[in-house]
């Protein structure tokens, strides 16, 4: 039962009531002084801004506290450090806490309650229709592909946005205005209305979202967790247009607590790996494809960092802890191919992670776990798994087989994609279990083995798989010409982006300056063409970039990366960084995009130089 509140406390409280004895009772007026001096209270730091400006005692209501509203004043909110207080700590929490949370965060986002106040006049059913057009155009020619990898998303959820709940709609709305003002960055009037007006319509209508989620947020149907999930999903994508990243990864984490207080049957859906691959054909969002776009931003951003945990690929490595690999026989086809790539790749996002939990227990935690029979057998499974489908893709992209396909055909793409993060996934998983000592390797699984028509297995040798991954990014970078794949549209993630993570990876853990210097020289390539996607295009309005200016901006990203290697290599040295042996970024993301801002010490770096939107 909470605590009476102070103004009704004298009813019910003996100490306060004028008939009861008192020794100030019958005292000199100093004594009634110093009993009025003794009922006054503390300051209270967790009011809200309003009712601290006021200088006036705050009843600390959610999301608006009476005493504002009752008095027709806007309750401008509480400040961050309040909130923190506020914030559930238990992993376990409920679906209904979760969702609360969620909303909660978004309420009180500094952002948008800087732009509560401001009014506009907008005829806003008619640009809301403008912008929901061109949006759905937009999303059916595809250019959604390079909206935080979110195509089926969009083109499934835009034919039904009108007939979707409230806050979806507005969500939609909030981030199709978004969309316009990162499409004419350099424009003051966009479609006939002003960028400012835009600017304020977007505010209003991710407001109006949030508001409408209020009725969400204490439910504990299905219809209200999926509601509150497209919604997290579009705030995702809306701040990163916006340029907001902290915030979009404030939702993918709260998007993954709720995700997370599901029940297991939920996540059957995972029991093949498909899922990671293979998109839905059906014509409305269900939750497993709502789990299949959370899965694709929880790889994009703690694939090479640990800082998220990994909810998704956690409940499908559940299955495969103990899966050493002979099971698997020859791949058929592209698509077994590639879903026996992305398993290992999602479940050796998620081993890492549990070691970087261990290891951020300390020494005492980590010695208990490498003693543990359990984590023995299963990082001896995973490293036998690595080998045994390692040998089985060489097979498979053998010319034998595979033969000399054309890498610049869209189909081909992902599959490549896929083997250059599969083979940086090798890497993490052999580096971390030799910095973790002896006691895994006499659990090292012989596997069946391969039939006598393959190829020998390639060699695992860490050098090896690092000499691969830089073979594979400057194969795609060679065959995928700057305009190859060019979007027709400003775009967040391109294929260059994709080519950061393992480029930065070879250039900090290879021990050969030449390699090193390959991989540094090639990822400051893909950063420079991801950033002139349009200005060096043939007939770009922005023209092209002169020979000069390009070698100094390459030049001075190379400084830039070359001072991030370095700086990792130290951490190295001296045993800081990520736990899994200090291979991965302990810190959140900088971006949701993957690349470059799955480094936190190359993403500031980028930043400080004034690389702007990296």
């Amino acid at each position: 039962m909470a605590e009476p509140s102070s103004s009704n406390r004298s009813s019910i409280d003996p100490s306060s009531n004028d008939n009861s004895p008192s020794p100030s009772s019958s005292g000199a007026p100093t004594d009634a002084a110093k009993k009025r001096t003794r009922a006054s209270k503390p300051k209270v730091r967790t009011g809200c801004i309003t009712c601290k400006i006021r200088r006036v005692k705050c009843d600390e209501g959610k999301p608006a506290c009476l005493r504002c509203t009752s008095t027709g004043r806007t309750c401008d909110g509480y400040d961050k450090a309040a909130l923190a207080r506020y914030r559930p700590s238990d992993p376990n929490q409920s679906a209904e806490l979760a969702r609360e949370e969620f909303v909660r965060a978004c309420e009180w986002n500094e952002a948008l309650r800087a732009m509560r106040r401001i009014e506009a006049d907008i005829d806003e059913t008619e640009t809301e229709k403008r912008l929901f057009a061109r949006f759905r155009v937009a999303t059916t020619d595809g250019l959604a592909t390079h909206l935080c990898n979110l195509t089926a998303f969009w083109r499934r959820l835009n034919p039904s946005t009108g007939c979707q709940d409230g806050p979806v709609k507005h969500a939609v709305v909030a981030l199709a205005a978004a969309y316009e003002l990162f499409q004419h960055p350099n424009e003051s009037v966009i479609d006939g209305v002003s960028r400012g007006d835009l600017e304020v319509l977007t505010i209003q209508q991710y407001n109006r979202s949030i508001e409408r989620l209020q009725s969400h947020a204490g439910s504990s149907a299905l219809e209200s967790i999926h509601v509150t999930l497209v919604c997290c999903l579009a705030f995702i994508s809306l701040e990163t247009l916006r340029g907001n990243h902290d915030v979009a990864v404030t939702h993918l984490a709260n998007g993954l607590r709720i995700l997370q207080t599901l029940p297991e049957s939920a996540f059957d859906c995972l029991a093949d790996g498909s899922l990671f691959v293979c998109p839905s054909d059906g014509d409305s969002l269900n939750m497993p494809d709502i789990i299949q776009l959370f899965a694709q931003l929880e790889r994009s951003s703690c694939f090479f960092t640990h800082g998220i945990q990994p909810v998704i690929s956690d409940h499908g490595y559940r299955v495969r802890r103990f899966d050493d690999g002979s099971s698997d026989s020859l791949f058929p086809n592209e698509l077994r191919a590639r879903i026996a790539m992305s398993c290992f790749q999602h479940d050796v996002m998620t081993r890492l992670h549990e070691m970087a939990v261990v290891t951020a227990g300390g020494t005492e935690t980590t010695a208990v776990f490498r003693s543990d029979p359990a984590q023995q057998e299963q990082q001896a499974c995973l490293l036998a798994r690595s080998v045994r489908v390692g040998a089985l893709v060489a097979n498979f992209f053998s010319p034998a087989r595979f033969g000399m396909p054309d890498p610049t055909t869209p189909e081909l793409v992902n599959l490549y994609l896929d083997l250059l993060y599969f083979r940086c996934a090798q890497f993490l998983v052999s580096e971390a279990s030799s910095r973790f000592g002896d006691p895994f390797a006499p659990y090292h699984h012989k596997t069946t083995p391969l039939p006598s028509t393959e190829n020998p297995t390639p060699p695992d040798h860490p050098d090896h798989l690092l000499s691969s991954i830089l073979h594979l990014a400057n194969s795609l970078s060679t065959a995928l010409s700057p305009l190859s794949f060019q979007p027709s549209a400003r775009s967040l993630s391109t294929l260059h982006t994709h080519l950061a993570g393992p480029l930065y990876l070879v250039a900090i853990n290879t021990p050969d300056p030449d390699t090193r210097s390959a991989a540094v020289g090639l990822l400051a390539e893909s950063l420079y063409q991801h950033q002139h996607q349009h200005r060096d295009a043939p007939g770009s309005s922005a023209g092209s970039t002169s020979s000069q200016k390009r070698d100094a901006l390459l030049s001075a990203l190379r400084r830039v990366i070359d001072g991030a290697v370095d700086g990792e290599r130290e951490k190295k040295q001296v045993g800081g960084g990520g736990g899994g042996g200090g291979l991965l970024a302990a810190e959140l993301p900088r971006a949701l995009t993957g690349g470059a801002g799955c480094f936190p010490v190359l993403w500031d770096g980028l930043v400080a130089a004034g690389f702007g939107r990296v």
